[in-house]
């Protein structure tokens, strides 16, 4: 799953922003963050933007920014400044909790979206990061319950996040409860949403394993090594899984006849040796590896990474946040 929360609401913002903010949200919109931080910065020193909606949007904007370049503390005081301006807007309130959350503050961070719901909220990104809290917490029933109306939202048309977001949240809350029907379930549906069919099989593959099919689980990596027509990293996760279905994990990455694992990058070593030490259910060191692949590059399937195999262990997630914002050292996990 994408961990691009801020992107579905640039996006949304952007399909309708007024005239003087089109240039930097069309810079958020093509992932040219530090441009569009510097042009939401110069409107809002100039005098141009004397609607309050217009410095809300540019607030709100820069805000994005700030938290896709991962400088949270200064996203939260953009959204601040959007909240003075506008007190009844959920979109402040919601990405303020996911700056939060990515600070290692995940109490301050509920506080928050829970206020947006109570108050605010007619979007499915508030109850789908709520709903992620409340995983955080290992309240399981709490975020079925959000993740539910945040689905019912979307059907209904209001804005907010993809609805592969919440249906991959909730099929991966049922592997968590063991309930590995369901959670097969929640993936088909959440790869016909997202057209995603690599990741959608490598997900139905993990359901399989739970369930002990050995057939459809091999079934399930065929099509993974199938569909995947790129040779990305899904052909590794696939081998990896496999390895861990057979019991033979850490032979697979030193092998070179099974995976050329010595001609690839160091990024992709750290991150492949984090999947292998993840499925294995060594944590700590899987949060080490992924935590030097964040060093190079902050990619979106690294942050996927956390989402299957982190988020239920509280407080590793709480230091891998507080790593990314140079709060904690990575050799003392």
């Amino acid at each position: 799953m994408r961990n691009s929360l801020k992107l579905f609401v640039a996006c949304l913002i952007f399909q309708s922003c007024s005239y003087p903010l089109s240039d930097a949200y069309r810079q958020l919109d093509k992932k040219n963050y530090a441009e569009a931080k510097k042009s939401f910065t110069e409107k809002i020193e100039s005098k141009e933007l004397k609607k309050p909606l217009y410095r809300y949007d540019a607030f709100l904007g820069r805000g994005i920014a700030n938290n896709l370049l991962k400088d949270n503390v200064s996203a939260i005081a953009d959204y601040d400044s959007c909240i003075k301006i506008k007190p009844q807007t959920d979109y402040a309130y919601c990405n303020k909790s996911i700056a939060l959350t990515e600070l290692g503050k995940p109490d301050e961070a509920l506080d928050e979206i829970n206020f947006a719901i109570q108050r605010y909220s007619l979007n499915s990104l508030s109850n789908f990061q709520r709903a992620k809290l409340f995983v955080y917490f290992k309240n399981y029933e709490g975020a079925l319950e959000d993740l539910l109306i945040s689905i019912k939202l979307w059907n209904s048309g209001a804005a907010g996040c993809n609805l592969s977001c919440p249906l991959t949240l909730r099929a991966m809350i049922y592997q968590k409860m063991g309930e590995p029907q369901k959670a097969l379930y929640e993936y088909i549906r959440a790869g016909n949403k997202s057209k995603d069919y690599v990741q959608m099989n490598y997900n139905q593959a993990l359901c399989y394993m739970q369930k002990q099919d050995t057939l459809n689980f091999n079934l399930a990596l065929k099509r993974v090594r199938s569909l995947d027509k790129k040779n990305s990293v899904w052909i590794d996760m696939a081998a990896l899984l496999e390895a861990k279905f057979n019991g033979n994990i850490f032979d697979l990455i030193t092998t070179e006849e099974k995976i050329k694992y010595s001609e690839y990058s160091s990024e992709r070593k750290n991150y492949l040796t984090a999947c292998a030490n993840a499925l294995a259910g060594k944590h700590e060191v899987a949060v080490t590896y992924l935590a030097m692949c964040m060093k190079e590059n902050r990619g979106g399937y690294y942050n996927m990474l956390l989402d299957y195999h982190f988020i239920e262990t509280g407080k590793l997630y709480n230091l891998y946040r507080l790593y990314l914002t140079g709060g904690a050292d990575v050799t003392k996990l």
